[in-house]
């Protein structure tokens, strides 16, 4: 017997052929710590494996935990809930908790809408999970009020949370997640990754400064970022090379550049490490410069993913970015000369958009010329500000959360008077067209496909793209 079965859900019902399928990274450090003070821990990826609900049963029933623990995002919480279900009426003493983003910023509402959901975990996850079952061991009785960072029943059924669990500051104080329980040869990036395989994701810190209007990143891990020394991620890149033979990382920070100093250290333990590995970054245009790019170029970067979100000045004062239009040009122009590729992100759909700021974002998007774009409609996830404006016309306890989608259903959630529904969703499959359908792009796609990794990555994208322009959406 086990003390708990970390469950990565199937997400196949809602996932999106161009992003990827990932490991459960979140689920890994809970488990790595757990075992690190003595727990029985084992971490089960549903959607990499694609299990049924037969064959999840049948592995439950198998590994016998004390504790099932899910992560749910928006989209899947749904699932999740039927997951727990399904999972109480086959195995009813078995405790089930839920930790992930929509459950941190909506953890009542959560157990409201799932009665079978036995816990919430706030926040980040390790310490909190570890008492839990630390505390299941010593006692049967449902109290948890000594658990800091949880919301859950008490002994007559009422929903109370507990003090908040302390933000863990010394980031190199946790073990290394544990990827031992999955199968690292499935996983893949994203298409805009798409470089090398076997790949793996790493975090080297926790916590974003910034205050877009449609990331919940600042409610949920804090607004202190917290960073892990180059030393302590260097020990984890060489346990992905000696152990998986990882030769892709996809370093998964909000920004990874924030603190440039850490950056150039890691850089160039890398290179005297000599791993043999490339790997990419999501960063700001704000948080780079050319010598910075360089130097990640001798360390094995191979593409830089910045959040562009608009060309136009006006819905990035909305959006609250803090960048404007001269700083993305002189990062994409950098990033270009170094010899590194770029992917830009734009979001639409901000409250204030129109025509005309759509036809400006698309217009920025053929002058700057990354390698990649992706055009989104905003999503207004819970936690966000732009969730809070979302809650102006909608009952909370009415929400389909299948519908925060970035493909197919994005139309029923933001609504906007200042361009007709019509008229947006033109403009957005126009932004594709106009991006991917000309033959300089084509050429460089083209030119891009030197390995099976890199042909298997245009394929995704050609199949992102059709998705995006003929994707039926839910009824």
């Amino acid at each position: 017997m086990i003390d708990i079965l970390l469950i990565n859900p199937n997400v196949s019902k809602i996932s999106d052929t161009g992003e990827g399928v990932l490991p459960p990274l979140g689920l890994c450090y809970i488990s790595a710590y757990v075992k690190n003070q003595g727990g029985k821990s084992e971490v089960l990826d549903a959607n990499v494996l694609n299990l049924d609900d037969h064959q999840l049963l049948q592995l439950i029933k198998e590994k016998a935990p004390r504790i099932i623990g899910f992560t749910a995002t928006t989209p899947l919480i749904t699932e999740v809930g039927r997951l727990s279900a399904l999972i109480k009426k086959q195995y009813g003493d078995l405790i089930i908790i839920v930790g992930g983003p929509h459950v941190t910023v909506l953890p009542e509402l959560t157990l409201k809408q799932n009665h079978d959901i036995d816990i919430v975990v706030r926040g980040e996850g390790e310490k909190t999970t570890f008492e839990l079952i630390d505390h299941l061991k010593k006692s049967s009785q449902i109290d948890y009020s000594q658990i800091k960072g949880i919301t859950y029943r008490d002994s007559i059924g009422q929903i109370v949370s507990s003090a908040s669990q302390e933000i863990l500051a010394d980031l190199n104080s946790l073990p290394l997640p544990d990827r031992s329980d999955l199968p690292n040869h499935k996983y893949h990036p994203s298409i805009k990754w798409f470089n090398r395989t076997p790949f793996a994701t790493v975090m080297t810190s926790r916590g974003c400064p910034n205050d877009c209007i449609f990331c919940a990143s600042k409610f949920i891990l804090g607004r202190t970022v917290r960073f892990r020394s180059p030393e302590n991620v260097l020990e984890e890149l060489e346990q992905l090379v000696k152990n998986y033979g990882v030769k892709e990382i996809m370093f998964y920070d909000d920004t990874f550049t924030i603190d440039k100093d850490r950056i150039y250290k890691l850089c160039d333990l890398m290179i005297t490490s000599k791993l043999n590995i490339t790997w990419g970054c999501l960063s700001r245009v704000d948080r780079i410069d050319k010598d910075l790019l360089f130097k990640m170029r001798q360390a094995g970067c191979h593409i830089m993913c910045y959040g562009v979100e608009s060309g136009s000045e006006e819905m990035l004062k909305a959006i609250r970015k803090n960048i404007n239009l001269k700083q993305v040009k002189e990062a994409i122009l950098a990033t270009r000369q170094v010899g590194i590729d770029c992917s830009a992100s734009f979001v639409f759909g901000v409250p204030g958009e129109t025509a005309d700021t759509m036809k400006k974002t698309i217009d920025f998007a053929l002058e700057i010329d990354p390698l990649f774009a992706q055009f989104y409609r905003v999503v207004p996830y819970p936690g966000t500000d732009l969730f809070k404006m979302y809650l102006d016309s909608h009952d909370i306890s009415s929400i389909d959360w299948e519908e925060f989608l970035e493909i197919g259903n994005a139309d029923k959630l933001m609504k906007l008077d200042t361009i007709s529904e019509e008229e947006f969703n033109r403009l957005l499959k126009l932004s594709y067209l106009r991006f991917y359908l000309r033959p300089k792009k084509i050429m460089q796609l083209i030119i891009k496909m030197v390995s099976p990794y890199k042909i298997k990555g245009v394929i995704l994208a050609g199949a992102y793209f059709i998705k995006i322009l003929f994707g039926k959406k839910k009824n």
